[in-house]
């Protein structure tokens, strides 16, 4: 079995394009209607779907996302977006850190 596409609701998908395209750097593919889609390196895909009625309260679930460089993007990001988390390394040897999208969705960024 193999991820093929994982897409999270946001409540405002102009403001979550916002933080996704500006903020942390993804490279839109062509939107449908509510959905945008981002390019994603490997097999996988990901995506944010408008859903007014999202609302998130202490939210457990985590999209992780790998790369090579985590601190480039800590570096750009850090004072502005919420943090979960800071770099750290992780009791499996990988270092992460993890943020919160506007509606709380937990993002965590991982060296590959």
């Amino acid at each position: 079995m193999e991820m093929q596409f994982v897409t999270i609701a946001v409540s405002d998908l102009d403001r979550s394009r916002r933080f996704y395209e500006n903020t942390l750097g993804f490279v839109p593919e062509t939107p449908y209607e509510r959905w945008q889609p981002y390019k994603i390196d490997g097999n996988g895909g990901f995506g944010i779907i408008e859903d007014s009625r999202t609302h998130r309260v202490q939210c457990l679930d985590i999209v992780n996302f790998a790369l090579s460089d985590i601190d480039s993007l800590w570096a750009r990001i850090e004072g502005h977006v919420q943090v979960e988390s800071p770099p750290q390394v992780m009791p499996w040897g990988t270092r992460k850190f993890v943020i919160l999208d506007p509606d709380g969705m937990r993002l965590g960024f991982c060296e590959a």
